[in-house]
């Protein structure tokens, strides 16, 4: 499997809608900021379809701390800000 990651890395992705996917797309450092406190090789993506679907995909490389960071006030405010459509998101964890 050529997805598998080495060691302790989980990959993840969260997928969600967004309002505008301009302006969700000009927040990338902000979001890879924060993000890497818990992950690296944040990447995010864009529905080819032209929907406001994006996701993000990243490795995990604190369990611990990535649900303290993305359970945060702090990072939901920051997820509005960029235009995140709560009720859509969705996390998936490769197993």
């Amino acid at each position: 499997n050529f997805i598998k990651l080495q060691g302790d890395k989980m990959l993840q992705i969260i997928s969600h809608e967004v309002k505008d996917v301009d302006v969700w797309l000009s927040f990338n450092d902000e979001r890879v900021k924060t993000f890497s406190k818990f992950a690296d090789n944040i990447v995010d993506f864009v529905d080819t379809e032209k929907s406001n679907y994006v996701s993000i995909c990243y490795n995990v490389l604190d369990e611990q701390e990535m649900d303290k960071v993305l359970g945060s006030e702090e990072v939901r405010n920051e997820a509005e800000k960029h235009g995140v459509v709560f009720d859509t998101l969705k996390r998936f964890t490769q197993k």
